[in-house]
C-alpha cells in the first residue's frame, strides 16, 4: 500500500542515544543540588533506557494499565493487580 502523503513534522523515535547525555536541565540540575554525585551509574542507565527495547517498554508500560483484580474466579476476595510485563522490564 502507497502511502497518501508524507509526514515530516513528527519527531524521530528517541532511540540509540544517552538519555541523560541529551537532557542539559537533567544534568544541570544534578549539578547544582549533587554536585558531588558520581554520574557514571546514570550515564549507563540513559543509554540503556535509550535502547529501542526499552523504549517499546516504555510505550507499552504507558498505554497498557494496570488491571485490579479483587476477586478470584471462584468469589473469594483476591486483591491482585496485574501489570504489564513491561513495567517490570523497566
Amino acid at each position: 500500500m502507497d502511502a497518501t502523503h508524507e509526514v515530516f513534522n513528527q519527531a524521530l523515535p528517541r532511540t540509540g542515544n544517552n538519555l541523560l547525555a541529551d537532557n542539559a536541565a537533567l544534568r544541570d540540575a544534578l549539578h547544582f543540588n549533587a554536585p558531588a554525585l558520581a554520574t557514571e551509574e546514570l550515564e549507563r542507565l540513559g543509554a540503556a533506557l535509550a535502547r529501542p527495547e526499552m523504549q517499546t517498554h516504555a510505550r507499552l508500560a504507558n498505554v497498557v494499565t494496570p488491571q485490579l483484580h479483587t476477586h478470584d474466579r471462584f468469589g473469594h476476595r483476591a486483591d491482585q493487580v496485574e501489570f504489564h510485563p513491561s513495567y517490570h522490564a523497566l
